[in-house]
């Protein structure tokens, strides 16, 4: 038998009133440490883990689901209503098949707590509503500002923008008291063709551009020239 062995046994034999000595207590105390010491580690590292989710969640650097009915369109509106509803069904049909690849960006309701404003992402959020399941959101701290180039630079690198959309989402920014220098940012085009684009959407009375529509085969010089 073992010294170590002996000494346990010793231990656990010994009446209440025989203290144990300290040969028999030092193996036992330094496995114990050992234990609580590798516990406490584990712990930690959970801990750390869980800290570092929840920031990077706080910061929109992982998707959320979100009830779809919960998210508003943006307030400044780039886009026409979409009318394309073969599109809307192509989305919805890419949702069953694959889920949804790509997250939008919201950012929370201003006004509305529990609520959302869209950044970019309005066609998925249509479908996420319509097939009833959650859509995954990018969640982020967006001014006003940082909101209208976000949505800007989205339109502007899918190239999916019309003219006449460009041109009234730049009177909306426009009459809402952003510096032109925003607007320039947010449709990617110089001082020169952002003028271009808000002198045509005011010479336009807004219900003809309604009812004209996107008008995707409409380019410049034919809206120019109805100006």
């Amino acid at each position: 038998m073992s010294k170590r062995t002996q000494s346990v046994r010793n231990l656990f034999a010994a009446g209440p009133d025989v203290a144990p000595t300290a040969e028999s207590r030092q193996p036992m105390q330094r496995v114990a440490s050992g234990a609580v010491r590798s516990l406490k580690d584990t712990f930690s590292e959970v801990e750390r883990d869980y800290e570092e989710l929840k920031q990077r969640v706080a910061d929109g650097a992982l998707p959320l689901d979100l009830d779809p009915t919960l998210v508003d369109p943006s307030p400044f509106a780039d886009r026409f209503a979409d009318q394309d509803v073969t599109a809307i069904e192509a989305l919805k049909a890419s949702f069953l098949e694959h889920g949804q690849e790509i997250p939008i960006l919201v950012r929370a309701h201003p006004s509305e707590p529990g609520r959302y404003q869209i950044a970019y992402g309005h066609r998925r959020v249509r479908a996420a509503k319509e097939l009833a399941v959650p859509v995954k959101a990018y969640v982020r701290d967006l001014s006003d500002d940082r909101l209208v180039v976000a949505q800007g630079i989205e339109n502007s690198a899918r190239e999916d923008l019309t003219f006449i959309e460009r041109a009234a989402f730049s009177l909306k920014l426009e009459e809402g008291g952003f510096q032109r220098s925003l607007i320039q940012t947010a449709l990617s085009v110089d001082r020169q063709e952002a003028s271009k684009l808000i002198i045509v959407a005011r010479a336009i009375p807004g219900w003809l551009v309604e009812v004209i529509g996107r008008a995707p085969k409409i380019g410049r010089p034919r809206w120019q020239e109805l100006a």
